[in-house]
């Protein structure tokens, strides 16, 4: 007690001196207790006083909260109001080092503007941040596919047969909702998927990244370019995200590519498309953390097809001499899945599942009706054709040259993959193994889609680590967990429409 009130005393002695104006002395008891109050504001106040952009404010706050009892709760608005300032000062100033950074970048470096990652999605901040930049792109998206939808519906018309293959489509995905909704979930939210980098200024030219979960090893990852099926119609690069995790969980980088689908633009443009999508992959794998010296090619389906042309039409300008960012030997490795390589020999068997001949010859050339020029055209969007016709002679190819395909697939036919091998073969293509896979039992979405969702050995994820690590590491690929009951999914595949 004795102690305490020594303690007071000498607190109120230095609170009467330091408070003391004109001739008063110690002053009443009740003035003592204003000047420990005002004592004592202004000591919580101290911190805020160093602010110096905000010490008029902080003096204004004070004289208001003297003169009325009722100002407090101007005072915490007040406080809110430096809070806010505050925070706009801090963005301004990220933004200025931000800019300046990439001035620098583009002084030193050879890097375009349109090359730069994409600051947008950055993958720091909170979820709820990341969720509502994904919202935002993802209306974009659909509105703009909505469009493309209802030009596609004009331009075909509605058949019994596209209803049929619509209904079942519908009645695919609504088996397969649950694994999709995980998967959408993952797409859309994961802060390692760097979504719509654009790789060219034009509609659709975006592509998705995915970035590993672990690296192996020390040093840059190895790079996966994904290019997916869809029957060029309705492709899109999240599509790819089934594989995109997969792999990425592997030490792999994946970019998933987007292009033009009809009727936006015809194979040709496709065509364009993917092959500006390797270009940035080729110059921009770096950035991040990728090794531009390892490098490989997967396409599904349609994206088979539009790969495989990629790599003979670069082949073409190699012989030409054109300068290229890339040249096909420059990929460590190429994988087609259930690709159509002979568009002639296909058009009756896709005339007779509903893509019809005339709207599937102006799909594949630009041609609006059928002519003596129709064939001539076909084959120049033909792989196999073309490496028949010596499109390849004195190309080097990637070292390792894998064609993938179910005995089961009803929609591309494995008989093409077993053909486009043989031309290889028989065309003595540059390459070091030329590499035929027939799956037994496989269907056109078996790969890509149920294997994965019934937890099944994925031949394409473990094809794609052998290239990149040896067969000592494919024997260590780890089947990925189910995400739906086996029944369920071969309810699906039944009546699926691919």
């Amino acid at each position: 007690m004795g102690s305490g009130s020594a303690t007071n005393e000498a607190s109120d002695e230095f609170v009467s001196h330091s408070f003391r104006s004109g001739p008063s002395t110690r002053g009443s008891p009740f003035q003592i207790r204003k000047q420990k109050e005002e004592l004592a504001l202004s000591n919580r106040d101290e911190p805020h006083r160093r602010r110096k952009t905000y010490v008029q404010h902080d003096v204004d706050v004070r004289a208001t909260w003297r003169a009325s009892k009722t100002s407090q709760g101007k005072m915490a608005s007040s406080w809110r109001s430096v809070e806010v300032m505050e925070a706009i000062w801090y963005c301004s100033l990220v933004a200025t080092l931000r800019e300046r950074t990439w001035a620098l970048l583009r002084k030193h470096t050879n890097v375009r503007e349109d090359e730069l990652p994409n600051i947008r999605r950055s993958r720091s901040g909170s979820f709820g941040e990341h969720l509502e930049k994904s919202a935002h792109g993802t209306w974009e998206e659909v509105t703009f596919y909505y469009g493309m939808a209802c030009k596609l519906a004009r331009k075909v018309g509605f058949g019994w047969k596209w209803l049929q293959k619509f209904l079942q489509l519908m009645l695919y995905a609504f088996l397969m909702l649950p694994g999709f909704l995980y998967m959408v979930g993952f797409y859309f939210t994961s802060k390692r998927v760097e979504r719509n980098i654009p790789y060219r200024k034009m509609s659709r030219n975006r592509l998705d990244l995915y970035l590993p979960r672990v690296r192996r090893g020390e040093g840059k990852s190895p790079v996966v370019i994904f290019v997916t099926g869809g029957a060029w119609v309705i492709g899109y690069k999240g599509w790819g995200a089934g594989i995109g995790k997969l792999l990425s969980n592997q030490g792999f980088i994946v970019a998933c590519l987007d292009y033009r689908n009809y009727p936006q633009g015809c194979v040709p443009d496709m065509l364009e498309d993917v092959m500006e999508g390797i270009n940035w992959t080729f110059r921009n794998a770096a950035c991040y953390g990728g090794d531009p010296n390892k490098i490989y090619l997967v396409g599904q389906s349609a994206g088979a097809h539009l790969t495989s042309l990629a790599l003979i039409k670069q082949g073409e300008r190699v012989k030409q001499g054109v300068v290229v960012d890339w040249e096909p030997h420059h990929l460590q490795g190429y994988v087609g899945v259930s690709g159509p390589y002979n568009i002639t020999q296909i058009v009756e068997h896709f005339n007779q599942r509903g893509l019809y001949s005339t709207l599937f010859l102006h799909l594949m050339t630009g041609i609006d009706r059928k002519n003596g020029y129709a064939n001539v055209a076909l084959e120049s969007v033909s792989p196999e054709c073309l490496v028949r016709a010596g499109a390849l002679d004195g190309v080097k190819l990637p070292p390792y040259f894998c064609l993938m395909h179910g005995t089961a697939d009803i929609t591309v036919p494995s008989s093409q993959a077993v053909s486009f091998a043989e031309t290889l073969t028989e065309r003595k293509v540059d390459t070091k193994l030329i590499k035929l896979q027939l799956i037994e039992g496989k269907t056109h979405t078996d790969f890509m889609i149920n294997d994965p969702m019934r937890g099944d050995p994925d031949e394409v994820i473990e094809e794609v680590v052998e290239m990149a690590y040896g067969k000592e590491a494919r024997k260590l690929v780890v089947a990925p967990a189910g995400l739906l009951p086996r029944w369920l999914v071969a309810l699906a595949s039944a009546v699926c429409p691919f």
